[in-house]
């Protein structure tokens, strides 16, 4: 497939009985792979016999890593106007094509770290990506932290790594403690 692609159907390869292999190039931004379908039935969609289901084909494919529709849009790598993308759609991104460009402006790699750690992405699938293309993304003050909006998903690794990498993120939320009052004994007489 050309690495301009950006959307199939989850139909596209139906009747190619003779169908033995389909290559996305690595330079590929992403892709979305459409359907009308609920999930459970787009997980099971053979291709052929041989080949297997095209979403386990796409998987196999290391360099494309599954992400949300809501995350990829806001991405925005394309013309996202696409009518037949659904919630029941499934995309994909491939982060080290995307850090190469896409993250260089710092509000966009923010709100994308943002999004990408209220989505779950985890510091091995994207986040780490995102920050080696543009490290003062996490370093702009917003109400959230990274690592607060990491933490909802109880991700201990991508949590830990985004304090490593920001460490002075949390001193907003430690408290010192107060002394205790002293007692000064005063004399009646």
């Amino acid at each position: 497939m050309p690495h301009t692609l950006t959307t199939i159907s989850c139909k596209t390869f139906d009747n190619c009985p003779n169908l033995s292999s389909i290559t996305i190039p690595s330079n590929n931004k992403g892709l979305i792979i459409t359907t009308t379908e609920p999930y459970q039935h787009f997980e099971k969609q053979m291709i052929n016999s041989q080949m297997g289901a095209l979403l386990a084909v796409i998987q196999s494919m290391e360099f494309l890593t599954p992400i949300s529709i809501h995350l990829f849009q806001c991405l925005n790598l394309f013309d996202n106007n696409n009518t037949d993308v659904t919630t029941n759609s499934t995309a994909f991104i491939n982060w080290n094509e995307c850090s190469k460009t896409l993250f260089k402006n710092t509000n966009m790699a923010r709100q994308v770290l943002c999004t990408a750690a209220q989505e779950n992405i985890q510091w091995s699938n994207g986040l780490s990506q995102i920050l080696t293309a543009n490290p003062n993304a996490i370093n702009i003050n917003t109400e959230f932290q990274v690592f607060l909006l990491a933490a909802q998903n109880d991700d201990l690794e991508t949590i830990y790594q985004l304090l490593q990498y920001h460490p002075t993120a949390i001193l907003p939320y430690m408290t010192t403690p107060t002394p205790s009052p002293t007692f000064t004994p005063t004399l009646t007489q």
